[in-house]
């Protein structure tokens, strides 16, 4: 079992067609100030973009997850 906070959680998904390629774009959000810490003050989240561009959609957003650093969580 891992922490949430090494985990990347996946809330948005988009993708965008240009010139032949699509782009696929997946955001994340840092779950470590999304909880009170023990002086009870809470930060704002940071927010990241996966990006991938690939000549179908598959292609593209699969290259997010072959580039990302941790793994990629997607949940409903």
């Amino acid at each position: 079992m891992k922490n949430i906070e090494k985990l990347n959680y996946a809330n948005a998904i988009g993708v965008d067609y240009k010139d032949g390629k699509y782009y696929g774009y997946i955001q994340f959000i840092d779950f470590q100030n999304v909880a009170k810490s023990s002086d009870s003050k809470k930060g704002p989240s940071k927010v990241w973009i996966g990006e991938g561009v690939g000549y179908t959609f598959e292609e593209a957003l699969f290259q997010t997850y072959e580039t990302a650093q941790e793994r990629i969580i997607g949940g409903t």
